[in-house]
């Protein structure tokens, strides 16, 4: 079996995401991410190049439907992109309208999105169009957009961006406990983890109980064997800005004070 259409979104774990249920439609993916108590709602999406004309007019159905549901939230601001299969001229100049294309166009215009990719995303040996697309309600917030190549040779999609002017506040500083497992004393731990009577320990627990204890053991022996600390994470920092900068850094603003008084 053939998959066809699947979507996903990668994210950084720092941002306020939360995945909305607002559209019908197989292949779609809506969520919002929170911004200065203003809501941000992307929706990513695919439609089949073989839909039939009645199942077209069902997709063009919901997609009114997503679009009705995504404004009556009263965002600050809609992104709208995927594979459309859908081109238009008076998206791409290259291009010529396909019927599926007038109709998408007709309907993002008439809610007032813009189309912001204007060159070929889908390019064959002997012929390209314009078929991923990224529909925004703000283009006056995007400061760029437009494609960049395949991240493959062997696939003939391209890969389409924008960055849009916003700011997102970062969480505060975080401890984190981390282990450095390249000083690890790998023999001492081989010899805990065969010394102990797992046997003896497991008899009368459920499986529950078990895996609690076991991952228990498990972060005991860690914790003698494995150098470990706890670290404060700041997502603000860059990521050049490693501890041993920190360090230089500190020393010098040490020598600074010193010296001035």
């Amino acid at each position: 079996m053939m998959l066809e259409g699947v979507v996903c979104v990668y994210y950084k774990d720092s941002l306020a995401l939360k995945v909305l249920d607002l559209c019908q439609l197989p292949e779609c993916l809506v969520f919002e991410v929170s911004h200065e108590r203003k809501k941000c709602i992307f929706a990513l999406l695919y439609r089949s190049p073989s839909q039939s004309s009645d199942e077209f007019d069902e997709f063009l159905l919901e997609f009114e439907n997503l679009i009705d549901s995504i404004y009556n939230l009263n965002p600050h601001l809609i992104v709208i992109l995927g594979d459309f299969n859908a081109k238009t001229s008076s998206w791409c100049a290259n291009d010529t309208d396909s019927f599926e294309g007038l109709k998408i166009s007709e309907l993002t215009s008439s809610y007032g999105l813009s189309q912001l990719i204007s060159e070929p995303t889908h390019i064959l040996p002997n012929s390209s169009s314009c078929i991923d697309l990224l529909f925004c309600n703000q283009p006056n917030i995007v400061t760029n957009s437009g494609v960049y190549p395949s991240l493959h040779p062997n696939c003939h999609h391209q890969v389409i961006f924008a960055n849009i002017h916003f700011h997102v506040h970062m969480p505060p500083p975080y401890e984190r406990h981390i282990f450095h497992y390249n000083r690890a004393d790998t023999d001492s731990i081989k010899r805990a983890i065969i010394s102990f009577d797992w046997e003896n320990a497991f008899r009368g627990l459920e499986i529950n109980e078990q895996v609690e204890l076991f991952n228990s053991i498990l972060l005991n022996i860690f914790n003698n064997f494995v150098p470990n600390e706890c670290i404060t994470i700041n997502e603000n920092d860059p990521p050049w800005l490693s501890k041993f900068i920190k360090n230089k850094i500190s020393q010098k603003n040490k020598l600074l004070w010193e010296f001035f008084t």
